[in-house]
C-alpha cells in the first residue's frame, strides 16, 4: 500500500523503503526513550512485565542507551556504513536531534489521547502514564502478539494500579 502511494509521487522502491524505515526508526526511538525512562524511574505499572528488580534497570538503561548510540553515530560519523549493494549514511545532527525529539512528542501525544479517555479517578500522573504506555507498546511489539490479543497485553500493562474496568473501557474507546 505504501509503495503504491509513494510511487505515485515519483519515489522508487528503494526510496519508499527508506521512508518506511526512517518512520519505523523514529517511532522506536520515541518508545525507547519513554519506556526506558519508565523502567529506570520504577514508574508504577512497570512491574506488570515481571522483569524483576534486577532486570528492570538493565532493560531501562538499554532502551535509551541505544538511542544515545544512534545519536552519536548520526551526529559524529563521517563514513557511510555499507555491505554489498546496501549503504546507510548518517543523517547528521540537523536531522537526528529533531527526529528523537519529535519521536518522543509523537508517543506522548498518542499516550495523551488514551490518558484523556481515562476517568479522572483512574488517571495517574501523565508522565507516569506516558512511560507505562510506551512500555506497553514495546512489550506488544516484542511479543509479536496478533492485534486482538495485543489489546490485552496493552491493557494488562497499563491497568496495574488503576481501576481495571475503567482501563478496559478506555482501551476499547482508544
Amino acid at each position: 500500500m505504501r509503495y503504491r502511494v509513494y510511487s505515485a509521487q515519483g519515489l522508487t522502491a528503494v526510496e519508499v523503503a527508506t521512508v518506511v524505515g526512517f518512520c519505523g526508526l523514529t517511532t522506536a526511538l520515541g518508545l525507547s526513550v519513554l519506556a526506558g525512562t519508565a523502567l529506570l524511574t520504577a514508574a508504577p505499572g512497570t512491574t506488570s512485565l515481571h522483569l524483576g528488580h534486577a532486570w528492570s534497570p538493565v532493560v531501562g538503561a538499554l532502551l535509551p542507551g541505544w538511542v544515545v548510540l544512534y545519536l552519536g553515530w548520526a551526529c559524529l560519523a563521517k563514513r557511510t556504513l555499507s555491505s554489498g549493494n546496501w549503504a546507510l549514511r548518517p543523517p547528521g545532527a540537523v536531522i537526528a536531534l529533531p527526529q528523537v525529539l519529535l519521536a518522543v512528542v509523537e508517543v506522548m501525544v498518542a499516550a495523551g489521547v488514551l490518558w484523556q479517555l481515562l476517568p479522572p479517578e483512574a488517571a495517574p500522573p501523565f508522565v507516569t502514564f506516558a512511560g507505562v504506555f510506551a512500555l506497553a507498546v514495546v512489550a506488544g511489539v516484542i511479543s509479536q502478539v496478533p492485534g486482538g490479543k495485543l489489546v490485552k497485553v496493552h491493557t494488562t500493562t497499563i491497568e496495574e494500579g488503576l481501576y481495571e474496568d475503567a482501563v478496559d473501557y478506555t482501551t476499547m474507546a482508544f
